[in-house]
């Protein structure tokens, strides 16, 4: 549960402070440290709290204090997975799937027991966004990547920018595409998606405009979370796709037999792309 608290405590302080509550476990963080500490008095007198300082691990996270931001990664998270899975030496790859080479539900031997393949799963679903494809091949990918993390850097833009892409297809067994965006808040990476569409897309075009129109909500979202805490948008959001004829449908909606089953996401992105 994520909460938002304005506290105005003192005449010259107006101060934010933010509550990520998960079971018994509270992160509390806000720009005035004296407020934070009032509001952990506050606590401590209604409930029995444990100070833990400085965070340093949460939920399979940890956070390192680095230079101009933080850095978090999951090395413990990793560690742990292949040690129940008695893989710790397992031998590193580059990326999270074989390249040139297409799953099917076809492929493969079906498991005796396939318990330890579910847990593995949900395991890597919290770990990472991407798809599972293979599991070994992703536990190579994670086990090279354990000392990797996500850098969030201090700074005061506040512009937001998304990448947005579609692999055409790329299931075949039916022939769904992959949709896939990237929103950066400043320089800082604050929400992704890999996933794949609900619906087959007759051509590219299709699959490029589902994954605009999937990446415009999620922009909407994090300007309206912005809102919600204070911050006001004084640039336009970018939205970066690399696929022309997806592009000109956002600007001029013109309807044809290609185009005529996704005229709802049409529309959306072009009222988004008029608005500003």
């Amino acid at each position: 549960m994520l909460s938002l608290i304005h506290l105005s405590s003192y005449r010259s302080i107006y101060a934010l402070i933010l509550l990520l509550v998960y079971v018994d476990d509270v992160i509390i963080t806000g720009i005035e440290p004296r407020v934070i500490n009032e509001l952990v008095i506050a606590l401590d007198s209604k409930f029995a709290l444990k100070d833990l300082g400085q965070l340093h691990y949460f939920l399979g996270v940890q956070l390192h204090t680095v230079p101009n931001g933080v850095l978090l990664n999951k090395k413990k998270y990793i560690e742990d997975l292949l040690h129940r899975l008695d893989l710790g030496d397992l031998k590193p790859a580059p990326s999270p799937s074989v390249l040139y080479k297409q799953l099917s539900i076809s492929y493969g031997t079906s498991l005796d027991d396939p318990y330890i393949y579910w847990s593995t799963i949900g395991a890597l679903q919290y770990l990472t966004s991407m798809r599972p494809n293979t599991v070994k091949r992703v536990l190579r990918y994670v086990s090279g990547t354990r000392h990797f993390g996500l850098y969030i850097q201090h700074g005061s833009d506040l512009s937001v920018s998304t990448f947005s892409d579609a692999d055409w297809e790329a299931n075949i067994d039916n022939r769904k595409s992959v949709a896939t965006y990237c929103i950066f808040l400043g320089g800082n990476l604050v929400s992704w998606s890999s996933k794949k569409q609900s619906v087959v897309a007759r051509s590219n075009t299709e699959s490029e405009y589902r994954a605009l129109a999937s990446a415009f909500a999620e922009i909407i979202w994090v300007q309206q979370l912005l809102s919600e805490i204070g911050f006001k948008h004084k640039l336009a959001p970018v939205l970066w796709c690399d696929n022309l004829r997806a592009d000109a449908l956002a600007v001029n909606p013109v309807f044809h037999v290609q185009t005529k089953n996704i005229e709802i996401d049409i529309h959306f992105v072009c009222d988004q792309v008029l608005s500003g």
